[in-house]
């Protein structure tokens, strides 16, 4: 076998049917192979095979580069592109937001619990391979960890988390006080907003990269009467939490920031009692929001903003 020529060693190398050993990340899928003859051919010490090692060496290193870029080639349309995951995206906030990420050329996720809602605003979006259907309630720890392990899977990486799904609810007084309904907000609007913190901290920690932003309120920053007391409280715990996580997880590449608008015309705020519906028109829109959102995802890694006040212009 020493004596085997330069054409048959460079042909045994790339074609061998060994596993490839130029690369980690490609090495299922690469047509670069080397088999155990031609390393032990490359370690022996003769004038002969010191020829054949620097063409061996040289023939290395074209065939690593051409591994690498086959690698990319192949996976750019999925890893090239982050991977937003926005919950409450059925409609209103999230329902703009996803158009606002598809249309800004992320891969995005969408999360409600209203399948038949997803589909319509799945359909809206320019680029169908580039949208995930992932139904589920955020009051479903395990079931929101398991879908942030989903997506991550599908799009390659979760770079962004639109943490929107919250409600409100007609009583919300003191004087009214209801505990089912009361109950119903914290569930959502904080244990929830938890749940999906926690699926998707692992994956950014691991990433050292990720950007969440939360939908808070005029009412998370400011008492607000109109908002009603446990709607404010849970928005007032929503942004702290999200200070929490610039204060502890900045150090893996994580930044969290909480929008905070006042009216937005959105289905929700039309629960409002005693609400004029004609007055939508001079509030923030969904896609007002949506801009914002994209705007703090595509901050630079190295500024964190936590909050984002916004109002309407008062007239």
């Amino acid at each position: 076998m020493a004596s085997a020529s330069p054409t048959f060693f460079i042909f045994k190398f790339i074609v061998s049917n060994t596993p490839c050993r130029l690369c980690g990340l490609v090495s299922a899928s690469c047509g670069v192979r080397a088999s155990s003859h031609d390393e032990r051919l490359l370690s022996r010490s003769t004038p002969k095979s010191n020829f054949y090692k620097k063409i061996g060496n040289s023939f290395y290193t074209l065939a690593k580069i051409w591994c690498y870029d086959l690698h990319i080639e192949e996976n750019a349309g999925k890893h090239m592109k982050k991977t937003a995951w926005i919950t409450g995206a059925g409609s209103g906030i999230g329902a703009a937001m996803a158009r606002a990420f598809a249309a800004a050329g992320y891969r995005v996720a969408l999360t409600a619990r209203n399948t038949e809602a997803l589909e319509t605003v799945a359909a809206s979006l320019p680029a169908q391979e580039d949208v995930y259907i992932k139904s589920g309630d955020v009051t479903n720890r395990t079931g929101m960890a398991d879908a942030a392990q989903e997506i991550a899977e599908w799009g390659g990486n979760l770079t962004v988390l639109c943490n929107n799904a919250g409600l409100n609810i007609p009583k919300r007084t003191w004087a009214e006080l209801d505990w089912a309904s009361w109950d119903q907000v914290i569930d959502v609007n904080v244990t929830g907003a938890l749940n999906v913190i926690a699926a998707c901290l692992p994956i950014m920690r691991a990433q050292k990269d990720g950007v969440m932003i939360h939908t808070s309120s005029w009412a998370g920053r400011f008492h607000s009467a109109t908002g009603g007391v446990v709607y404010g409280a849970s928005k007032h715990a929503l942004s702290d939490l999200s200070l929490s996580l610039n204060d502890e997880e900045g150090k893996n590449g994580i930044r969290s920031t909480a929008l905070c608008p006042a009216e937005v015309a959105t289905p929700l705020l039309a629960r409002r009692p005693g609400f004029d519906t004609d007055t939508m028109a001079a509030m923030i829109q969904p896609e007002d929001m949506a801009k914002t959102a994209v705007f703090v995802a595509e901050m630079q890694a190295g500024v964190c903003l936590p909050e984002i006040v916004l109002s309407p212009v008062r007239t």
